[in-house]
């Protein structure tokens, strides 16, 4: 199930989530916070299956039962969230741009109230950094006095975004990238082909969003004849290194993927040079073969670099990507020499 692939990635924030529920330590409030797509709503959406289920055994198992009512309401919900939640889970979403004051005051007419037909009530705002000003102060006051009967779950992949006062009466739960089987994992549950599914899983830094995204990518599809272009430019070939930088030029909104395949291929080059056991792809092992720790080191630091620069600086991206290709076809050690510059804003 998706549900359970996903916390299985993060089995010390679920293990925290659970402990505190059957020892009756739990946290009124709760924010979530880490990267786009790891599964923090899915986890809080989990919270509300577990300590609603009605199986006993979820005490030993530690676990929500996946069969009975509310666990299969979840479930349904998880696989489209266009269905109605539970009346217990309240989904707090952006009514545009923003979570609105007028939302939030229609949800606080309904907290005082003891659950319709849960144990306990729970309260979802996604994302969090989008309530307006106005919107978070209303909330403030029921996190300060919550019913007892009811779990805030803030969401957020931008914590500094929330206002410091919402931030301080809620217990942090720091969610990382998942790992690339959990990925794999919840894409076959969601019937996409083992061969796609292996493919996209390493190159999602951890997200299934990322993954979901990348199955229609043409970058995914070429990347064995992208890493094989960059493996046959000869040395100070810059005719050929350009229209390689053209080439990656050209991926426009694309070139994220690509990057992210050239810096996963020099890492594992990385790991098979310093004699990491692993499987290694064929072209990680050619890097290894022909390149030292450090030449593979500045390689990876420049692909990211680029990234950083296209992503959260006004760079020209060609410039950005002739450099980054310079320093790819540069020989062995001559990385620095080839180009120092960072690419500048425009």
């Amino acid at each position: 199930m998706t549900l359970h692939s996903i916390l299985r990635g993060h089995p010390r924030v679920v293990d925290a989530l659970l402990s505190g529920e059957l020892q009756g330590t739990g946290h009124h409030a709760y924010l979530f916070t880490g990267p786009v797509g790891v599964g923090k709503r899915t986890t809080a959406f989990a919270l509300f299956a577990f300590v609603n289920c009605r199986s006993e055994e979820r005490l030993t198992a530690r676990r929500a039962c996946g069969v009975c009512r509310s666990c299969v309401r979840i479930e349904r919900l998880l696989a489209d969230d266009t269905v109605d939640a539970p009346p217990d889970l309240l989904w707090l979403r952006p009514e545009g741009r923003q979570i609105k004051i007028a939302q939030v005051r229609k949800l606080l007419t309904v907290v005082p109230y003891p659950p319709i037909e849960s144990r306990v009530r729970v309260v979802v705002v996604d994302p969090a950094d989008r309530l307006g000003d106005e919107a978070a102060n209303a909330l403030l006051k029921t996190l300060e006095e919550p019913p007892r009967s009811t779990r805030f779950v803030l969401i957020t992949s931008r914590p500094a975004n929330v206002l410091t006062t919402i931030r301080s009466r809620c217990q942090r739960m720091r969610f990382g990238h998942l790992p690339d089987d959990a990925v794999r994992e919840v894409l076959l549950a969601q019937n996409v082909p083992a061969d796609v599914a292996s493919q996209v899983a390493p190159l999602a830094e951890g997200s299934v969003s990322s993954a979901l995204a990348l199955i229609d990518d043409p970058v995914v599809a070429a990347r064995g004849e992208l890493i094989d272009r960059l493996l046959s430019i000869v040395s100070r070939d810059t005719v050929a290194t350009f229209a390689f930088a053209q080439t990656l030029a050209e991926l426009g909104g694309n070139l994220p993927t690509a990057l992210t395949f050239l810096s996963q291929v020099h890492r594992q080059a990385l790991l098979a040079r310093v004699g990491v056991a692993g499987s290694y792809e064929a072209p990680a092992r050619r890097l290894a073969s022909g390149l030292s720790p450090e030449s593979l080191m500045r390689r990876i630091d420049v692909i990211e670099e680029t990234r950083t620069a296209l992503t959260e600086f006004n760079v020209n991206p060609r410039v950005a990507v002739e450099r980054l290709a310079l320093v790819l076809t540069a020989g062995p050690g001559e990385e620095q020499a080839v180009i120092v510059a960072r690419p500048r804003a425009r």
